[in-house]
This record gives structure tokens, sequence and C-alpha cells, in this order.
């Protein structure tokens, strides 16, 4: 069938013969990944948000399996590379949080570059999990799938035991969200927005498109980093991609300042135009 050749991503629930599954909790659930999908597919990253719905093809005994198709038109579900894609990378976000909310919460510098989740992520999967967190499924899982073939070594796994303190962890994580803290993240991309020749930390901007596609404050952990970052062999700094260490603070979950703590590769952009429209404001005074 068509619609077999079109499965995108499998969410399965085990169900048990004795505690059974209350309704509104697994709607709560269909419709926390709903949601999720839909933040996730809001990012700017993703210029057109594709249409998309959640799909029930199959319920079992023991087990109800759902399917995310992305839908065209309200008629009939597509499949396309690009689609595909996507529904990766969302899958790979929700294994991220998995791995976030598990036990290695408590030790983040073993998730170093996972982004912490934002408050509307974390009440989402919070939603996602609840039905094995209260005991009325034995497991939850997602994988990527086409047709009936698992494609790309991508399980999520939560069972009974796991969900109540991954419940806890998200609790713990929404409180936390409104006070400031930093995160490491190593080797990523940066791009000077604004730039200041001057040994003071002040003036500077950047963006990292993984972070945020705003302009963030940013310093540098030394004077060489900057002089090496600002003053490229290859030219303008504004034309240049910088694979960098950072850390980065943040408050109310949002990005404040990425100091910049090793510069490890500079990457000269391809067919560079963006000096003309970023600010350019250097300031010879020591």
């Amino acid at each position: 069938m068509e619609e077999e050749q079109n499965n995108l991503i499998r969410f399965r629930y085990e169900t048990d013969e004795i505690n059974k599954m209350d309704l509104s909790v697994f709607v709560k659930s269909l419709n926390g990944i709903y949601e999720s999908y839909e933040t996730f597919m809001s990012q700017p990253k993703y210029k057109v948000l594709p249409p998309h719905s959640l799909k029930i093809v199959e319920i079992r005994h023991k087990c109800i399996e759902i399917d995310l198709l992305s839908v065209a038109c309200n008629v009939v579900p597509i499949f396309t590379t690009e689609n595909i894609h996507t529904g990766i990378e969302f899958l790979k976000r929700l294994y991220e949080l998995t791995k976030f909310f598990s036990s290695v919460f408590k030790d983040i510098n073993n998730e170093r570059n996972v982004i912490p989740p934002t408050l509307q992520e974390s009440q989402q999967f919070c939603d996602i999990i609840a039905p094995v967190a209260n005991g009325q499924a034995k497991q939850f899982n997602g994988s990527s799938i086409n047709g009936d073939v698992y494609n790309y070594n991508i399980d999520i796994h939560i069972n009974g035991e796991d969900a109540p303190n991954m419940m806890a962890n998200i609790e713990e994580h929404i409180k936390s969200i409104e006070k400031e803290h930093t995160l490491q993240l190593d080797r990523v991309l940066l791009t000077i927005h604004q730039a200041r020749n001057s040994s003071e930390n002040s003036g500077d901007k950047s963006i990292v498109n993984e972070i945020s596609k705003q302009a963030v404050k940013t310093t540098f952990e030394s004077s060489s980093i900057k002089n090496q970052m600002l003053h490229p062999l290859s030219g303008n700094p504004f034309d240049q991609k910088y694979l960098v260490d950072i850390l980065v603070s943040y408050k109310n979950n949002k990005p404040t300042e990425y100091r910049i703590l090793k510069l490890r590769e500079v990457i000269p952009l391809k067919n560079a135009d963006s000096t003309k429209q970023i600010e350019f404001d250097f300031d010879d005074k020591q």
C-alpha cells in the first residue's frame, strides 16, 4: 500500500492489561508529539513549514503505533527527501531531550553539545512521556522508518523505571529556566556580526545559528584569540566562519553572551556577500 511506503516516524506505546491507559492522558501525549513537531519546525532555519499531521495506522493488542507523516493539502501523504531530513532531525531532537532528562541530567558535562530544552519543549516532552510515567503504558518508543524498513540509528526507548525520574528532572529544569546558567559547547560554527578593533571585551557580537539566529554579545578568553579572529590571514573577518569552543550564558533560556574559549579553525565563506549588510565598527583606540 502507498501509505505503508510513506511512513516517516513511528511512535509506539506498549500498554498494560492491568493498568488501562486513560484516554485523556493518551490524547495529551499525542498532542505533545504534534506540538513538539510544530515547535521544532518553526525554527528560523526551516524557511517553509511543511504541512504535517499525525496518522494512526495500526492498533494491536498491547500496542498502539502512530506514524507521523507529511500531508499535502489534506489529501494524500507525501514522502520526499526533504521530509525525511526534517523528520529525522525532529526525531534526533526528541532523542536529545530523552538523554537530557535521563540519568545523565545531573552530569551535564556528558551532554555538552545538547542545546538546553526551552520551557515549551520541556512541557511538551512532559506530556509525551506522561502515559509511561503514570504507569498507564509499559514503555514509549520512537524510531525512524520507511515502510517496514528501519533507517538511521535513532531509537528512543523510555520505560516505566526511567519515566518518573525523567518527569522529576523536567520539573527541576523548568524551575531553573528562569535562572541564569552557562553551558559549554565545543566545535560550533560562529560568524562575526559586529566587531570593534579594541583590546576591550565590548562591542563585539556574533551569530551561532544552531543556538540562535540573533546576534549575541561576544567576548574572548584572550586578546590573542580576538586578534586571530578579527585579523584573519584570508581577509575580511565578516567573510569567514569560525570553528570554536564557546561558553554560552543563558537567562530565561535565551543566550545572552558567547565567550570564545578556543579558536579551532578559520573557514572562508564562498561567495560571501555579508560585508555590505553587517556593521563593521572598528575602533583603533587602545
